[in-house]
């Protein structure tokens, strides 16, 4: 690899992808806690959390997946920069932006519909915590 003013912008684009992954995997945790806590109400009525508590840790999680979606759409975007100043192949990199930014847009959506339903007591938490980025 050869290095020129940006080998440490690309670096640092790499530790901040390898810091928000492993913030995506805590965000996995979190909705595979919520959907076990749901199961466990279904099955005997007690669950590892009251409804109000799941509510507050879904809508926790939809924005922290909303702020990680955000970081990876950045990543993207400086990578695509990066590689045109480079004058190197952008053809791939613009449709992993194009992915980052439908996957930014889907979770937007969840995150409106967690909020949303905030109030309402039959919402059923474990329905949309499947982040996705």
């Amino acid at each position: 690899m050869k290095y020129d003013k940006y080998t440490n912008s690309e670096i640092k684009l790499l530790d901040i992808q390898i810091i928000a992954t492993i913030l995506f995997i805590v965000s996995l945790i979190l909705s595979i806690i919520l959907t076990y806590d749901e199961k466990l109400t279904i099955i005997d009525n007690k669950g590892l959390f009251t409804n109000k508590q799941a509510r507050r840790i879904s809508l926790f999680n939809r924005v922290f997946v909303v702020i990680l979606a955000i970081v990876f759409v950045y990543c993207n975007y400086i990578s695509e920069k990066i590689a045109e100043y480079r004058k190197d192949e952008t053809k791939y990199l613009k449709l992993q932006l194009f992915s980052g930014e439908l996957s930014l847009i889907a979770s937007i959506i969840v995150l409106y519909i967690v909020y949303k339903n905030q109030s309402n007591e039959n919402f059923d938490v474990a329905d949309t915590e499947n982040p996705v980025l």
